[in-house]
């Protein structure tokens, strides 16, 4: 088992950094050491808030614990400057 999740979690960083590519061709993102930084920045963020929240007693619901996730994600995006204000609210707003 170690090994199927060893290989699996190979398999899912060489698509992550092919879906980074794409993105960036199709978006025209930049793609300067600042940027590159920042996301990494943002990865590690999300898997240790998410392994806190999980690992925790503060709720047992998986539901809370999404909801606690994608806040504090949504939260530290904004703070590195990966999303603007403006655009999320211009996206909470469209219908």
């Amino acid at each position: 088992a170690l090994g199927a999740a060893l290989s699996t979690l190979i398999t899912q960083f060489f698509v992550l950094f092919g879906v980074i590519l794409l993105a960036k061709k199709e978006f025209l993102l930049r793609g300067d050491v600042t940027w590159v930084s920042k996301l990494i920045c943002f990865v590690v963020f999300s898997f240790l808030s998410n392994f806190l929240i999980k690992s925790s007693n503060f709720t047992s619901s998986w539901v809370f614990q999404l909801i606690i996730s994608m806040f504090l994600c949504l939260i530290a995006a904004l703070a590195l400057g990966l999303l603007s204000y403006k655009k999320v609210e211009k996206l909470l707003k469209t219908p």
